[in-house]
Parts: structure tokens; C-alpha cells; sequence
């Protein structure tokens, strides 16, 4: 299945649009669209993503501001991000956005915190009304210490971490087994984005097992530099190391998560939860979760994932000028872990396939199958092994299983 035509669905998701824009911002909005019909783009249909103009997020602020427990926190939040939340079913369209507000540490709030708080509100686009929001109170914890991905090239010290903690306090330093997109070392090779197939795994529920988290994602780095630049979307499973309270859309203790990162906004690479707490699709063992990392129709790059009906999507800011840098493992398919603990303490409780499949790339300008890939282990001292000990097959073309889980490598500090 391809997106060859996606004009009804731009159409219907303009319609939408037009119920919260002037016409000038409509017509913003039409060029964005009318730019994503001509790519054919594998896998699911998705509406395209809109970007608000700068008047459009003040204007979303204002209606943050009209709920009571954010304004009484403070009225110094500001704008990060926006989320958007759709279905497949009739067909694909939007159905809510999600705004993710920030308020900085060093501003005057009715609790201090070091790392700063945040919120969210969830829009209906269909009446352009809030449904929920969820903000913090005089009671929520402020957390200091929240497993987050590490870039595998850097040490996490070299992370910047502008928005959200790091994971000092469950092992700095992780281990990978990477479906490795070695097009990225071809004399000449232009990548910009890639589409793949995971699995959400089932797991045993023994989650006292995990010190730290285990997750598999889609990733792509747009910069030279570690940690700069990096988008990884795909799901995340953590014990006891989760957030405790007031996680927004951080991920809890013993928990399964569909997520992305995104440290071009962020300033790192934490875990958010596609969708808002109660409405995030539901985990289905075995299921299908094509994840994607691509530009279609916007300015910047967007990390996207269709699982079942539901469709998520979040805007990164970077740009669709920028091409995949870095080596093979930060452009891959990976499982990352984060666990000191022995990986058989753990390995037996994921009790079904961990695999990627069907993975498309845009190379020097056109959708295309992996031409090349090659299975790694990187270890938490980050040496790398090309023979690799966990995965068994391999992504340019066919599917990689990650079918020794046993032989991960383990997290250390």
C-alpha cells in the first residue's frame, strides 16, 4: 500500500483546520497539503501533519491559559511541541492535538523544581475545544532522575539536556543490537528518512526483573554531532526505574509505551508517549507498528506511527534540508537496553517475536527498500561487534529477528 494519492485526506484534514485558522493561515495550510500529494511514500495513509504559524500558537496559549489549574501555576508556560492524534477508520484524518507546554526551572511557579514542569492540553479538532488537560498541583513529585535513550556515538554526559532530566540514576551507559542502515556509508548516499515495521512485543509482567528499560525504535540522526538531531520512534517497555507521579507523558513504572523522541526540541533524547494519559492506543501483543522518520509536505522532519487504526504524529524541528549523518548504528532499526542486570534475568519475559521487517528508505531522492543493512552489537563501552550474537536475518529486504535476546549486551555504569 502506498500514499500515491492522499488528496481526499489532505482535503478532509483542511476542513478541519479551517474551523481554527484565518484564511490566510488556511492557505498555508493548502500549500503544506498540496505538497504532500505527489510523494509515494510506503506504508499506511496518513492526512498530513499541519505546522502552526506562530499566530496560531499564541493562540493556542491563550486557550491553555482558560484552564484554571495551568494559569494558577503560573502564567510564564511556554509553547514546545504540538501532537496530533487520528484514526484510519473511515478514512485517515486528525482528530486531536496535543499541546505540550513547558515551564522553565528558573521561573517562578507554586512549587520548585529542578528540572522544570510541564503540561499538556488535548484539543478536539472537530470543535476545536480542550477535552482534558493534565498539569501539575501542590502534590505532584518533582522528578529527578528518568530513564531516557542514549545516542550509542556519545557518552551522556555529551547529551544536552535542556527540557527534561537524565537517566543518571538507572546506568549511564546502554548497550544496542542494530538492523544497521549501512547506505548511510556509501560514497554519495543522500538519506532522508526511513519507514520500518516493528512488532510490540508481549511481555510476562515481571517487571521487578528490569533495574532499567528495554526498547526497540526506528532511528535516524540528522547532525555529526552525538545527541544532536536524533529522532527514534517505536515503543518502550520499564520496571520500577519509570516515572512514579505527574508523569504527563513520560512513561510510568511497569509500563508498555508507544513513544518517539526528539532531541532537536527537546535537547535530548527522553521517551514521550504518543497521544494523551487514558487515550494512547492501547498495547496489543504481536501487533504491528510501523514506525516512520520522513518529510512529507512540511518544513520539518516528522516521526509518525500507525498502530492498528490509530495514527500519531509529532513535528520535530529539524529540517528537511538536513540529510542522515552519523555512523550505521544511529541510522538503524535497534533494541536498546538499559538493564545492568544479566539479560537472562529478563530476556525470558518478552514472550513473542521481537522483529523489524519491510524497511523503505528515501535515498538521494526516492522511496526505496534498504539496499544495504548489516546486524551489530554495540556493548555499554561502546565497542562494536559485526557478528552480531542476538539478531538473525537481515533489513535490506527481508526481516530481522532479534531472536537471542539473551545474548544482549548489558547496560553499565
Amino acid at each position: 500500500m502506498t500514499r500515491k494519492n492522499i488528496f481526499y485526506t489532505a482535503l478532509t484534514a483542511l476542513a478541519v483546520f479551517a474551523l481554527m485558522t484565518s484564511p490566510l493561515e488556511a492557505n498555508v495550510l493548502t500549500h503544506t497539503a498540496q505538497a504532500a500529494v505527489s510523494e509515494n511514500i510506503p506504508g499506511p495513509n496518513f492526512p498530513p501533519t499541519p505546522e502552526l504559524q506562530q499566530s496560531q500558537k499564541d493562540a493556542y496559549m491563550a486557550i491553555a491559559m482558560t484552564v484554571p489549574g495551568i494559569k494558577a501555576w503560573s502564567d510564564k508556560w511556554q509553547f514546545v511541541t504540538q501532537d496530533y492524534v487520528g484514526t484510519s477508520v473511515p478514512t485517515s484524518h486528525w482528530t486531536n492535538m496535543i499541546l505540550h507546554l513547558h515551564l522553565p526551572a528558573n521561573v517562578a511557579a507554586q512549587k520548585a523544581c529542578v528540572n522544570g514542569w510541564d503540561a499538556l492540553v488535548n484539543i478536539d479538532l472537530s470543535t476545536n475545544k480542550i477535552v482534558a488537560s493534565d498539569f501539575p498541583s501542590i502534590n505532584s513529585v518533582c522528578n529527578t532522575g528518568l530513564a531516557h535513550s542514549i545516542d550509542p556515538e556519545s557518552n551522556l554526559q555529551a547529551e544536552g539536556m535542556n527540557l527534561l532530566p537524565s537517566a543518571e540514576a538507572i546506568g549511564a551507559k546502554h548497550s544496542y543490537s542494530a538492523a544497521a542502515q549501512t547506505d548511510i556509508l556509501g560514497s554519495g548516499n543522500s538519506i532522508q528518512g526511513s519507514i520500518v515495521n516493528l512488532l510490540t512485543p508481549s511481555f510476562s509482567g515481571q517487571w521487578s526483573h528490569l533495574d532499567g528499560f528495554v526498547e526497540q525504535s526506528v532511528n535516524e540522526r540528522f547532525s555529526s554531532t552525538p545527541g544532536v538531531n536524533y529522532l527514534q520512534t517505536g515503543w518502550y517497555i520499564i520496571g520500577p526505574a519509570g516515572c512514579l507521579a505527574s508523569c504527563n507523558d513520560s512513561p510510568q513504572v511497569d509500563s508498555k509505551n508507544i513513544v518517539y523522541a526528539d532531541s532537536s526540541t527537546y535537547g535530548n533524547s527522553f521517551p514521550h508517549i504518543f497521544g494523551y494519559p487514558g487515550s494512547v492506543p492501547a498495547w496489543v501483543n504481536g501487533q504491528t507498528l510501523t514506525a516512520e522518520v520522513l518529510c512529507s509536505g512540511s518544513a520539518n522532519y516528522k516521526e509518525q506511527e500507525s498502530y492498528g487504526t490509530s495514527l500519531l504524529s509529532h513535528l520535530s524541528s529539524v529540517p528537511c534540508s538536513s540529510v542522515a549523518q552519523g555512523n550505521e548504528i544511529v541510522n538503524s532499526a535497534y533494541f536498546e537496553n538499559a538493564n545492568t542486570a544479566a539479560s537472562s534475568t529478563w530476556s525470558s519475559d518478552i514472550t513473542s517475536t521481537v522483529q523489524a521487517t519491510g524497511a523503505s528508505e528515501k535515498l538521494n531522492g526516492v522511496w526505496t527498500g534498504w539496499q544495504s543493512a548489516n546486524d551489530e552489537d554495540q556493548d555499554c563501552n561502546k565497542n562494536i561487534t559485526v557478528t552480531n550474537a542476538v539478531i538473525s536475518g537481515y533489513l535490506n529486504g527481508a526481516t530481522s529477528t532479534w531472536s537471542h535476546l539473551i545474548n544482549q549486551p548489558v547496560a553499565c555504569n
